[in-house]
C-alpha cells in the first residue's frame, strides 16, 4: 500500500471514521502514520466526538494493514496504556477528572466474595471455575486508579427475598422486610 492511499481504502476504516478523520486533517494513510493513533484519538475527542478505544485498534490495523481485533495482545497493550495515560491530563495538562458511578462494589464483595482492591485480571482468575450466574467480573479499584478515574459512586443494591413474578432469591441481598433492606444496606455501607 502506497502511503498516499486513501482512508476508503484502508481496512478498518469506515464512512464515519473517514468523516471524523478528515475533520482532523487526516486525508491518507500517511498522514495517519504521522500523527499516529493515540494522537488521532485524542484529537477526536478534543472535538467532542464519541470514540472508544476500538477506533485506537482500527487505526492502528488500518495503518499496518491488519483487522483491528486480531492486533497482538502486546500491541493492544501498548495502545491501551497509551489511552490510559491521556485520560489523565486534559488539553493544556489541566487534570481530566472522571466520575464513575453505580459501582456495586459492596454488592460484588458480599454476594461473590471479591475483593475490591484486586485487579480485575486477578479477580478473572480466581474466578475461573466459578458458576457462570456470578458474572465476569469488570472492575477494581486499581483498575479505577489507572484509568485516571477521580471519584467512584458506589450504590446500595439490596432486593426483596420474592419479586413480583414469585421468582424467590436467596443470597446476601436480599431482604424480607423494611428492617431486613436497612440492615443488608448498612452491612453494604460497612463493607
Amino acid at each position: 500500500m502506497s502511503n498516499s492511499t486513501r482512508l476508503s481504502d484502508l481496512r478498518n476504516i469506515g464512512q464515519q471514521t473517514e468523516r471524523w478523520l478528515h475533520a482532523i486533517g487526516i486525508h491518507n494513510l500517511s498522514q495517519l502514520e504521522a500523527v499516529g493513533p493515540v494522537a488521532a484519538y485524542r484529537q477526536l475527542q478534543d472535538l467532542g466526538y464519541n470514540v472508544s478505544l476500538n477506533l485506537v485498534y482500527a487505526l492502528q490495523g488500518a495503518i499496518i494493514n491488519a483487522p483491528w481485533n486480531e492486533l497482538p495482545p502486546a500491541l493492544r497493550e501498548q495502545l491501551r496504556a497509551e489511552v490510559s495515560a491521556l485520560a489523565r491530563h486534559a488539553p493544556g495538562d489541566a487534570p481530566l477528572f472522571i466520575v464513575d458511578g453505580h459501582l456495586d462494589i459492596a454488592y460484588n464483595s458480599l454476594k461473590f466474595n471479591r475483593d475490591f482492591r484486586h485487579t480485575v485480571a486477578e479477580l478473572r482468575q480466581q474466578e475461573a471455575d466459578a458458576p457462570s450466574p456470578n458474572g465476569i467480573a469488570t472492575i477494581s479499584l486499581p483498575d479505577l486508579i489507572q484509568g485516571g478515574v477521580g471519584l467512584a459512586l458506589a450504590s446500595i443494591f439490596v432486593m426483596p427475598l420474592k419479586s413480583p413474578m414469585k421468582f424467590v432469591y436467596h443470597e446476601p441481598t436480599t431482604y424480607e422486610d423494611g428492617r431486613d433492606a436497612h440492615r443488608k444496606g448498612m452491612a453494604q455501607l460497612d463493607y
